[in-house]
Protein backbone atom coordinates (compact mmCIF):
# COMPACT_ATOMS: atom_id res chain seq x y z
CA UNK A 1 0.00 0.00 0.00
CA UNK A 2 2.76 2.52 0.61
CA UNK A 3 4.56 1.55 -2.49
CA UNK A 4 1.48 2.26 -4.52
CA UNK A 5 0.75 5.63 -2.34
CA UNK A 6 4.64 6.97 -3.90
CA UNK A 7 3.93 6.43 -7.22
CA UNK A 8 1.35 9.08 -8.78
CA UNK A 9 1.07 11.04 -11.47
CA UNK A 10 1.94 9.94 -15.42
CA UNK A 11 6.09 8.79 -15.86
CA UNK A 12 7.37 10.43 -19.36
CA UNK A 13 4.86 12.75 -19.39
CA UNK A 14 6.43 14.91 -22.26
CA UNK A 15 6.36 12.29 -24.68
CA UNK A 16 2.30 13.33 -24.57
CA UNK A 17 3.47 17.25 -25.61
CA UNK A 18 2.76 18.36 -28.93
CA UNK A 19 5.71 18.60 -31.59
CA UNK A 20 6.63 21.90 -32.32
CA UNK A 21 5.48 23.42 -34.93
CA UNK A 22 7.52 25.21 -37.97
CA UNK A 23 6.16 28.80 -38.27
CA UNK A 24 7.46 28.65 -42.20
CA UNK A 25 5.90 25.75 -44.18
CA UNK A 26 9.73 25.55 -45.71
CA UNK A 27 13.09 26.23 -44.13
CA UNK A 28 13.84 29.55 -44.84
CA UNK A 29 17.53 29.59 -47.24
CA UNK A 30 20.63 32.22 -45.19
CA UNK A 31 21.74 34.07 -48.33
CA UNK A 32 23.67 36.06 -49.95
CA UNK A 33 21.32 39.48 -51.14
CA UNK A 34 20.31 38.21 -54.74
CA UNK A 35 17.98 41.34 -55.69
CA UNK A 36 20.16 42.38 -57.80
CA UNK A 37 20.54 38.60 -59.89
CA UNK A 38 16.91 39.32 -61.76
CA UNK A 39 17.65 42.88 -63.02
CA UNK A 40 21.12 41.79 -64.40
CA UNK A 41 19.49 38.53 -66.06
CA UNK A 42 16.41 40.72 -67.29
CA UNK A 43 18.95 43.06 -68.91
CA UNK A 44 20.95 40.00 -71.03
CA UNK A 45 19.81 39.42 -74.16
CA UNK A 46 19.46 35.50 -75.00
CA UNK A 47 20.27 33.59 -78.16
CA UNK A 48 19.79 29.85 -78.95
CA UNK A 49 22.48 29.78 -80.94
CA UNK A 50 25.81 28.35 -79.30
CA UNK A 51 28.07 30.37 -81.14
CA UNK A 52 28.30 33.64 -81.65
CA UNK A 53 29.65 36.34 -83.19
CA UNK A 54 29.53 40.17 -83.01
CA UNK A 55 30.57 42.38 -86.33
CA UNK A 56 31.81 46.08 -84.94
CA UNK A 57 33.41 49.05 -87.61
CA UNK A 58 35.15 51.96 -85.73
CA UNK A 59 33.82 55.18 -87.35
CA UNK A 60 35.79 57.70 -85.04
CA UNK A 61 38.74 57.98 -87.32
CA UNK A 62 39.41 60.88 -89.90
CA UNK A 63 39.92 58.54 -92.72
CA UNK A 64 36.17 57.79 -92.44
CA UNK A 65 34.98 61.57 -92.63
CA UNK A 66 32.93 62.85 -95.07
CA UNK A 67 35.20 65.12 -97.37
CA UNK A 68 34.65 68.46 -98.99
CA UNK A 69 33.93 67.83 -102.79
CA UNK A 70 36.29 69.83 -105.46
CA UNK A 71 35.57 69.49 -109.36
CA UNK A 72 38.00 68.32 -111.10
CA UNK A 73 40.04 67.05 -108.13
CA UNK A 74 41.40 63.10 -107.00
CA UNK A 75 38.32 62.12 -104.85
CA UNK A 76 39.76 59.43 -101.87
CA UNK A 77 37.53 56.86 -100.64
CA UNK A 78 37.08 56.45 -97.17
CA UNK A 79 38.20 53.58 -95.36
CA UNK A 80 37.86 51.85 -92.32
CA UNK A 81 38.41 48.61 -90.12
CA UNK A 82 35.86 45.84 -89.28
CA UNK A 83 36.46 43.95 -86.31
CA UNK A 84 35.21 40.31 -85.31
CA UNK A 85 34.75 38.49 -82.23
CA UNK A 86 33.35 35.41 -81.75
CA UNK A 87 32.11 33.53 -78.61
CA UNK A 88 31.37 29.65 -78.27
CA UNK A 89 28.87 28.62 -74.93
CA UNK A 90 30.04 27.33 -71.93
CA UNK A 91 27.79 25.20 -69.28
CA UNK A 92 27.64 25.73 -65.76
CA UNK A 93 25.68 23.05 -63.37
CA UNK A 94 24.57 22.43 -59.74
CA UNK A 95 24.03 18.83 -58.83
CA UNK A 96 22.34 17.77 -55.92
CA UNK A 97 20.92 14.26 -54.57
CA UNK A 98 18.39 12.86 -52.73
CA UNK A 99 17.49 9.33 -51.61
CA UNK A 100 13.91 8.19 -52.47
CA UNK A 101 13.31 7.09 -48.98
CA UNK A 102 14.50 10.86 -47.67
CA UNK A 103 11.66 12.06 -50.17
CA UNK A 104 9.18 9.97 -48.85
CA UNK A 105 9.65 10.10 -45.01
CA UNK A 106 9.52 14.43 -45.37
CA UNK A 107 5.92 14.91 -45.34
CA UNK A 108 6.05 18.53 -43.72
CA UNK A 109 6.44 19.67 -47.13
CA UNK A 110 7.37 19.01 -50.76
CA UNK A 111 11.44 18.88 -50.36
CA UNK A 112 11.98 18.15 -54.06
CA UNK A 113 10.42 21.66 -54.66
CA UNK A 114 12.20 23.02 -51.83
CA UNK A 115 15.59 22.00 -53.20
CA UNK A 116 15.09 23.09 -56.76
CA UNK A 117 14.19 26.38 -55.48
CA UNK A 118 17.40 26.18 -54.18
CA UNK A 119 19.30 24.99 -56.85
CA UNK A 120 17.46 27.32 -59.53
CA UNK A 121 18.44 30.62 -57.00
CA UNK A 122 22.07 29.78 -56.58
CA UNK A 123 22.63 29.03 -60.13
CA UNK A 124 21.34 32.04 -61.54
CA UNK A 125 23.49 33.92 -58.54
CA UNK A 126 26.57 31.96 -60.12
CA UNK A 127 25.52 32.42 -63.56
CA UNK A 128 25.21 36.34 -63.04
CA UNK A 129 28.45 36.96 -60.88
CA UNK A 130 30.11 35.45 -63.89
CA UNK A 131 28.24 37.91 -66.10
CA UNK A 132 29.39 41.07 -64.23
CA UNK A 133 32.37 40.35 -62.43
CA UNK A 134 33.60 36.91 -62.70
CA UNK A 135 33.44 33.59 -60.53
CA UNK A 136 36.15 34.86 -58.85
CA UNK A 137 37.76 31.09 -58.67
CA UNK A 138 41.60 30.97 -59.81
CA UNK A 139 42.46 30.31 -63.42
CA UNK A 140 43.45 26.65 -62.34
CA UNK A 141 40.56 25.87 -60.23
CA UNK A 142 38.39 22.55 -61.17
CA UNK A 143 35.46 24.26 -61.07
CA UNK A 144 36.60 27.26 -62.90
CA UNK A 145 33.65 29.12 -65.40
CA UNK A 146 35.25 29.70 -68.90
CA UNK A 147 35.89 33.48 -68.30
CA UNK A 148 36.22 33.93 -72.31
CA UNK A 149 39.83 34.37 -72.36
CA UNK A 150 40.12 31.62 -75.51
CA UNK A 151 36.65 32.32 -76.81
CA UNK A 152 34.94 29.98 -75.01
CA UNK A 153 32.51 31.02 -71.75
CA UNK A 154 31.57 34.38 -69.99
CA UNK A 155 33.13 37.06 -70.62
CA UNK A 156 32.77 39.46 -67.56
CA UNK A 157 31.52 43.05 -68.32
CA UNK A 158 33.97 44.45 -65.82
CA UNK A 159 37.39 42.70 -67.37
CA UNK A 160 35.41 43.07 -71.09
CA UNK A 161 37.52 45.41 -74.01
CA UNK A 162 36.92 48.99 -73.85
CA UNK A 163 35.09 48.84 -77.55
CA UNK A 164 32.24 46.28 -75.46
CA UNK A 165 32.91 48.10 -71.88
CA UNK A 166 33.51 51.53 -70.74
CA UNK A 167 35.87 51.57 -67.33
CA UNK A 168 36.52 54.58 -65.50
CA UNK A 169 39.75 54.45 -62.70
CA UNK A 170 38.49 56.11 -58.89
CA UNK A 171 41.31 57.22 -57.03
CA UNK A 172 40.38 57.20 -53.36
CA UNK A 173 43.44 57.24 -51.90
CA UNK A 174 44.96 60.94 -52.64
CA UNK A 175 44.22 63.44 -49.79
CA UNK A 176 43.14 60.30 -47.57
CA UNK A 177 39.31 61.34 -47.99
CA UNK A 178 36.52 60.70 -45.52
CA UNK A 179 33.85 58.05 -46.66
CA UNK A 180 31.25 60.83 -47.76
CA UNK A 181 33.83 62.45 -50.06
CA UNK A 182 34.35 59.18 -51.53
CA UNK A 183 30.96 58.57 -52.76
CA UNK A 184 31.18 62.10 -54.20
CA UNK A 185 33.99 61.29 -55.61
CA UNK A 186 32.88 57.95 -57.25
CA UNK A 187 29.35 59.78 -58.00
CA UNK A 188 31.63 62.66 -59.77
CA UNK A 189 33.67 60.14 -61.72
CA UNK A 190 30.51 58.52 -63.06
CA UNK A 191 29.05 61.53 -64.25
CA UNK A 192 32.57 62.86 -66.07
CA UNK A 193 32.71 59.67 -68.06
CA UNK A 194 28.82 59.63 -69.28
CA UNK A 195 29.58 60.98 -72.40
CA UNK A 196 31.60 57.59 -72.94
CA UNK A 197 28.29 55.29 -72.79
CA UNK A 198 27.19 54.56 -75.77
CA UNK A 199 24.28 51.70 -74.98
CA UNK A 200 20.48 52.47 -75.14
CA UNK A 201 18.42 52.83 -72.45
CA UNK A 202 19.17 54.14 -68.98
CA UNK A 203 22.80 52.77 -67.15
CA UNK A 204 22.21 50.34 -63.79
CA UNK A 205 24.56 50.91 -60.48
CA UNK A 206 25.61 47.58 -59.35
CA UNK A 207 27.49 47.93 -55.93
CA UNK A 208 27.73 47.11 -52.23
CA UNK A 209 25.73 48.37 -49.39
CA UNK A 210 29.06 49.75 -48.05
CA UNK A 211 29.43 52.04 -50.80
CA UNK A 212 25.42 53.17 -50.81
CA UNK A 213 26.24 53.97 -47.21
CA UNK A 214 28.82 56.70 -48.34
Amino acid sequence: MKDFALQHGITDIDTLFPDAKALNSMPEFDKRRTEWVQVLLGAVSKTPFARVKTLSADLTLDEARAKGYVTGALKKEEFFGVQKRTTSATTIYKKQKLDRDDMIDITDFDVVAWLKGEMRLMLEEELARAILLGDGREADHEDKIADGTNGVGIRPVVTDHDLYATKVGVDFVTGSPTESEQGQILIDAVIRNRRHYKGSGQPTFFTSESVISR
